[in-house]
């Protein structure tokens, strides 16, 4: 038995990614950094399902987070991304009550791999610099900053860094 893997999320598990999100949200929100709105979430992560772009990730047999891995960035990002070959990835949100025994970072890096394999040479993210929290973190990760911008979505504006990491191929 594998204790972690990653793997496409089920149809069926969308209703346990979108409650993992909307938990992450709420902790991001407390601690003062808006990365997402929770109506931008609702809407665009069944989309993402129907996409196959949605994935678990395990350990022992039990989803402890959830990311989203896209072919294409969001549209402010394309003329940074101008053809080039990467994946894209979102909505990473491990479940708040494991914060702190590193699933977050085992699931980016069965992301990286999953990716690895694929021959992808570049994955990106796009964090909230609010507090420098999220970059920091991603930074620690082997994340270098592309670029950085604010932008509005929905009625708000995102002060917003477009990170990238290598993958070695």
């Amino acid at each position: 038995m594998r204790l972690y893997s990653l793997r496409k999320l089920k149809d069926s598990e969308v209703a346990q990614g979108l409650s993992l999100l909307h938990a992450n949200l709420r902790w991001l929100e407390e601690r003062g950094i808006h990365q997402w709105s929770a109506d931008f979430i609702k809407r665009a992560y069944p989309e993402y399902q129907k996409r196959g772009e949605n994935f678990a990730f395990e350990h022992e047999n039990q989803i402890v987070a959830v990311l989203s891995i896209h072919t294409r960035a969001p549209s402010y990002w394309q003329e940074v991304l101008n053809a080039i070959d990467y994946r894209f990835l979102s909505k990473l949100a491990v479940d708040v009550r494991l914060r702190g025994q590193g699933f977050g970072r085992r699931a980016l890096q069965a992301a990286q791999q999953f990716l690895r394999d694929e021959k992808v040479p570049d994955v990106f993210i796009e964090v909230s610099h609010e507090e420098g929290f999220l970059v920091q973190y991603y930074k620690e990760l082997d994340f270098v900053i592309v670029d950085r911008t604010d932008i509005a979505i929905e009625g708000r504006t995102y002060d917003m860094v477009l990170m990238k990491c290598a993958l070695g191929q």
